[in-house]
């Protein structure tokens, strides 16, 4: 999408003084994924990974009907792990135990062969629905990485964006392969 038109999506709001986005300036900011998605009905996320255990354990505890992650097998594996500053290994386990963790909490899992950015679509075909976007730093520390969130009804056309940029990514991802 063109700059132009970003501006436009975005810019409408800001210009009327009605920008509605909450900041957080790193994760040690944002509020555990529980908290984030109490108030949500279905959540649809993508992450290129979900290496942090204790966030793969609470899957069961939040409304998460899609988890969208980068394929193990991507070219763009050790790009992604590397700006994590992980090793690639470590990286690719992580996808593969959290798509382990997201089957047993019965969450819909795919995995996406391409660039992959972290958000959350909360509630995305509800008016009420929000976005959380976690802005990509590369080599700068992921629990430093900021975030943006807003809600659908203060940015509509962004929030239309990322949710057919979802589905689109959703449609060209595939199904992990079951392994023992």
């Amino acid at each position: 999408m063109a700059l132009a038109k970003w501006r436009e999506l975005v810019g409408q709001q800001a210009d009327r003084g009605c920008a509605k986005v909450t900041f957080y300036p790193g994760r040690e900011t944002l509020p555990v994924l529980i908290a984030q998605l109490k108030s949500a009905r279905n959540a649809w996320v993508a992450w290129p990974a979900m290496i942090e255990e204790g966030a793969r354990s609470r899957l069961k505890d939040v409304p998460i009907d899609r988890m969208l992650f980068l394929d193990p097998q991507s070219c763009f594996l050790p790009a992604f792990a590397a700006a994590y500053d992980a090793p690639a290994i470590k990286f690719a386990e992580g996808i593969r135990d959290a798509t382990k963790s997201a089957d047993s909490a019965h969450i819909s899992v795919r995995w996406f062969d391409g660039p992959i950015f972290s958000v959350i679509l909360a509630d995305p075909r509800d008016e009420t629905g929000w976005a959380r976007i976690e802005i990509p730093i590369p080599y700068h520390p992921s629990k430093a990485r900021p975030s943006l969130r807003f809600g659908k009804r203060d940015y509509p056309g962004l929030f239309r964006v990322l949710t057919d940029a979802y589905i689109a990514m959703w449609e060209k991802s595939r199904e992990p392969r079951k392994s023992g």
